[in-house]
């Protein structure tokens, strides 16, 4: 007796239907990974973005409240020009601005111990310890031949072992000379300042970034990915947001707004503009803006 029986198996069109629907699923997920993935990175450029500007602003935030601290009121006389306690830098509609102080360290500070007999480039103190050569200071009180007088200069050598001497010799960019404009008297104040400047540096334009100079000399980046810094001013006289005072002994409040940018163009969003020349591209940008009073002005 012959016995018959069926063969399991798949059909070529059961097969052909499975594969399709693997390849979906397949695709389906790459998908998914693929979007889920390009997520997560604009995700974290925009985190990286948010905590770039955040330092930026917080390091000129933090450094402006002390602007004018141990300065004396007016116009500080120097070897680069006349300097404030803030001084404006507007770098019109298509450059960022700069903004730039003066601040003093009441305790690093000496008195002359004896009267200059020349505008020469020695002065005596009574404490030279607390001083480094490179320091840049500001000397101010009476003198033999201008009355009143302060002026700024850089410490360039030290000499202790009981001579506690402070010496200005030729260097740039603060002693184009060895030689003060007036002959100080004791107890003249020397008390050592900083000039710091912020601006942003955009000699890569891929990514821009904030940048500290310190007394005109040494450069440090701050913030990597900062576009642009717009600065305005609150004043004394009661005009809020002005660009560029006349006076900067009349500021009283300065208004900046940091715009940071992510660190790579996102080519498939195409809703970043340029935030100095108003060009569409595929950056996404961050703004703050931050209010500093300025406390160590005299009104």
């Amino acid at each position: 007796m012959k016995m018959q029986g069926r063969i399991e198996g798949f059909t070529l069109v059961e097969l052909l239907f499975s594969m399709a629907l693997f390849s979906m699923a397949v695709v389906f997920f790459y998908s998914t990974f693929v979007a889920n993935t390009r997520m997560y990175r604009v995700e974290n450029r925009v985190v990286e973005l948010q905590q770039s500007t955040r330092t930026a602003t917080d390091e000129v935030n933090r450094n402006l409240y002390m602007a004018g601290s141990g300065v004396p009121q007016g116009a500080v006389p120097s070897d680069i020009g006349f300097l404030y306690a803030v001084s404006p830098g507007y770098g019109g509609p298509d450059w960022p601005d700069t903004v730039t102080f003066l601040r003093g360290y009441s305790e690093v500070q000496a008195f002359l111990s004896a009267s200059m007999p020349d505008e020469s480039a020695e002065l005596k103190v009574e404490d030279a310890s607390m001083f480094t050569p490179g320091d840049v200071v500001i000397i101010q009180g009476g003198t033999q031949d201008c009355g009143e007088s302060v002026e700024l200069f850089q410490i360039t050598q030290i000499s202790l072992d009981g001579q506690n001497m402070l010496q200005h010799n030729p260097s740039g960019p603060w002693n184009e000379d060895e030689r003060l404009n007036c002959m100080y008297l004791p107890p003249s104040t020397i008390t050592k300042v900083e000039f710091i400047r912020y601006y942003v540096d955009s000699s890569d334009p891929e990514h821009p970034c904030l940048v500290r100079r310190l007394n005109e000399q040494s450069t440090e980046i701050i913030a990597m990915d900062i576009e642009n810094l717009k600065v305005a001013y609150d004043l004394l006289s009661g005009e809020r947001g002005v660009s560029d005072p006349t006076d900067p002994n009349l500021i009283r409040k300065v208004n900046f707004t940091m715009i940071g940018r992510t660190s790579e163009e996102d080519r498939r969003w195409s809703g970043g503009v340029h935030s100095l020349t108003g060009e569409s591209d595929g950056y996404r940008r961050y703004r703050l803006l931050t209010h500093v009073f300025i406390r160590n002005i005299e009104s």
